[in-house]
């Protein structure tokens, strides 16, 4: 799963890497958020504006999660 959610956040589309953020949003854990947060972290810097949305949104889960690891 970790590395499907990787490969989608990378994609060069840029409605493929909302899709995989809404999901990390619903299906990321506490053992997930280390593999997967600097990918979204880098996201924070995309050219599309809702991206850059998702990925706060994202961010915001994972503090939700453990506040420590952000």
């Amino acid at each position: 799963l970790i590395n499907t959610m990787q490969r989608d956040l990378k994609s060069s589309n840029h409605l493929e890497v909302c899709a995989a953020l809404i999901s990390v949003c619903r299906l990321v854990n506490n053992e997930m958020i280390p593999a997967i947060l600097p990918t979204i972290i880098q996201l924070l810097s995309h050219a599309h504006e809702s991206v850059r949305k998702k990925a706060i949104m994202a961010l915001h889960k994972f503090w939700k999660l453990s506040p420590e690891s952000i």
